[in-house]
């Protein structure tokens, strides 16, 4: 049963732990339940937030998910990434 409710409400319980408990991991996976869902622009909020966190993760879908950044800003947050220890952003 409790299962069943947090596949019903785990966008919720992810925001929750992002926002109010800074929880980075917690706003990836807002942000990757957010982006299945449609909700392209508020992924990307998620995104940021988590990489503002210093998840690794978060840092490399935001990098990948803005397609209106530029050159610069790419690499900038990709070079974060990859010193947070994602070795694909590295590669980039």
């Amino acid at each position: 049963m409790i299962y069943i409710l947090f596949l019903i409400y785990k966008l919720e319980v992810y925001e929750w732990f992002c926002e109010a408990e800074g929880n980075s991991a917690a706003c990836y996976l807002a942000a990757k339940e957010s982006h299945q869902r449609g909700n392209f622009l508020r992924a990307n909020q998620f995104y940021e937030k988590s990489c503002d966190l210093d998840y690794a993760y978060g840092c490399f879908q935001w990098a990948h998910s803005r397609q209106d950044a530029d050159e610069d800003w790419f690499y900038e947050i990709m070079h974060k990434a990859c010193e947070l220890g994602h070795d694909e952003a590295c590669k980039e």
